[in-house]
């Protein structure tokens, strides 16, 4: 039975191609998302700040209060916190705070169901002003 040497080498190279192109970009995705810095991922702002858990909750709740949301719901525990509210357009605000230690604090950020970056870039900026 004959194979077709061309085809065989054509896809070894595009599969080489695809892991070379691809393969670098999540690595270097995944290694941007320092502390302090933010990245816009499947419609979520996200961040590690390097805060406290009770520094950044109170200065969530404090921003959403100030940018003039209603909060329909929250709750949070000792490292961890939701919080949802509704802003100025109806649209659903979700933020959500998670410590792994004492000294830095993951949030999270969605505005809508597809997710607005704008829109969590500002959230995320008045949240940061409040620490």
């Amino acid at each position: 039975m004959m194979h077709k040497p061309w085809l065989f080498k054509f896809l070894i190279l595009l599969c080489l191609l695809m892991n070379t192109a691809c393969g670098p970009a999540i690595i270097a995705g995944g290694a941007a998302v320092g502390v302090g810095s933010a990245a816009f991922i499947y419609g979520e702002l996200q961040t590690e700040e390097r805060v406290s858990f009770d520094a950044a909750w109170n200065a969530t709740q404090k921003a959403v209060e100030d940018l003039g949301f209603t909060t329909t719901s929250k709750e949070n525990g000792q490292f961890w916190g939701d919080l949802i509210a509704r802003n100025a357009e109806a649209k659903k605000v979700g933020i959500k705070l998670r410590s792994p230690d004492e000294t830095r604090t993951e949030i999270k950020i969605r505005v809508g169901f597809f997710g607005d970056e704008k829109a969590s870039r500002r959230i995320l900026d008045e949240i940061r002003r409040r620490y």
